[in-house]
């Protein structure tokens, strides 16, 4: 009897050890099961919130609303100056006391014969020594442009005569294509605003940027292009044509 009682003793404690490995077990699996639950979740959150922030920096980065979609044209509420221009010959002869001396160019072209055949500075002996002229690979004189009747004037190839306030059509006359990329707003130095409903915008003259006897710019270094973003083409790759001399692109 007693070993019968020792026997259900060990089988009723072996019982409850695999009752409570058994629980043990289920507890294990369950903790498990909160951390996967938890994980996920985590997961999950992270995913929404990149995908989230991809289009809010997307819709701040292309935001053209100002510009194109919202943007309605309408008649302009502000101007388009052309910075001024000289308005008179003249030609800065020296200093008086530290101050520059201006002579208009009559003052000693009125009593000589004009000359066409000036088509270099090196040419002249008397006045305007070292006046660098490279205009036209050497097809051009002085009176191409300067009135030979008239120096107060300048000399359209019609005929016709302008003031130097209005010099910018002679520039016209032969650059045509500067002229009409100019007049479209691609072509020249300029400050304010594009949308004239904003505000107004200053432009340069042909002369703020271009010597006229010697228009061509020199060889320099471009500044570097702005970065561009992942599968955009770079303002480098668009290969830019070489200028002649008289500074046009081809």
């Amino acid at each position: 009897m007693v070993g019968m009682r020792m026997l259900s003793q060990i089988e009723m404690r072996c019982r409850c050890r695999a009752v409570i490995c058994e629980f043990q077990t289920m507890a294990n699996i369950s903790r498990t099961g909160r951390w996967v639950i938890v994980l996920a979740l985590l997961g999950a959150a992270v995913l929404v919130a990149s995908v989230v922030g991809t289009v809010l920096l997307n819709r701040q980065e292309n935001r053209l609303d100002e510009y194109a979609g919202e943007w309605t044209p309408g008649p302009p509420q502000h101007d388009v100056v052309i910075r001024p221009m000289e308005s008179s010959a003249v030609i800065e002869a020296g200093t008086v006391d530290g101050h520059p001396v201006n002579v208009r160019c009559d003052t000693c072209h009125a009593g000589k014969e004009p000359s066409n055949t000036v088509t270099s500075g090196n040419q002249l002996d008397e006045f305007h020594q070292g006046l660098k002229f490279n205009h036209g690979n050497g097809a051009l004189n002085c009176l191409a442009c300067h009135n030979s009747e008239n120096y107060e004037l300048l000399r359209k190839p019609d005929g016709s005569s302008v003031p130097f306030s209005r010099g910018m059509e002679l520039c016209a006359q032969c650059h045509g294509p500067q002229y009409r990329d100019y007049l479209g707003g691609s072509h020249g130095g300029m400050t304010g605003y594009w949308d004239l409903q904003r505000g107004g915008r200053v432009r340069n003259s042909c002369f703020d940027c271009h010597d006229p006897h010697a228009p061509a710019f020199g060889k320099m270094i471009p500044m570097p292009p702005p970065k561009a973003r992942t599968g955009m083409q770079s303002a480098s790759d668009h290969g830019h044509g070489e200028a002649d001399s008289e500074g046009e692109r081809h």
